[in-house]
């Protein structure tokens, strides 16, 4: 990974373990520490790929929260099967201090995991689905004959709105 990308992954607050089994019990030493050598984590912003790919065969599955700044040094972003995404790794067991919460991920009427609404603060806007809502400021309800792009993204400039 390329200094610059560690630099802005860094500023994660959380990182997230998928896994499988009762409400809220936390295996804080997993099957893949032993047989890959570490845990496997997400951030926010591949969590939802991650439970539709690897989950597909469970309807429900634990969202472990984590505080990145409390695994320590155990935690390494790479690329172990060369797709061409690092993925945060951590080497050695999930610390308890480290755990801010665990939720029940379920799948929705379409089959698809979803993000669970009570965790929205931590997603980023940016990084992470347009989801279908019609948004606050809707150009085409003024415009409606006119080709507008079908998202956009508005910034509001303090010198843009002084002009």
């Amino acid at each position: 990974m390329s200094t610059e990308n560690k630099a802005s992954l860094g500023d994660i607050d959380y990182l997230f373990h998928l896994s499988e089994g009762p409400d809220f019990v936390i295996n804080a030493e997993p099957d893949s520490l032993q047989s890959e050598g570490f845990v496997h984590l997400s951030a926010s912003f591949q969590v939802l790929r991650t439970l539709n790919r690897w989950f597909a065969h469970t309807d429900r599955v634990l969202l472990t929260v984590l505080r990145t700044s409390l695994l320590g040094e155990a935690l390494i972003w790479e690329d172990t099967h060369q797709h061409g995404e690092d993925f945060p790794h951590l080497y050695g067991p999930i610390p308890s201090e480290a755990i801010e919460a665990v939720v029940v991920v379920q799948r929705n009427e379409s089959g698809q995991f979803t993000w669970p609404p009570i965790l929205a603060s931590l997603l980023s806007p940016i990084l992470d689905p347009i989801d279908d809502e019609e948004g606050i400021i809707e150009p085409s309800r003024r415009f409606p004959e006119k080709k507008l792009p079908e998202h956009r993204v508005l910034c509001f400039f303090p010198e843009v709105l002084e002009k």
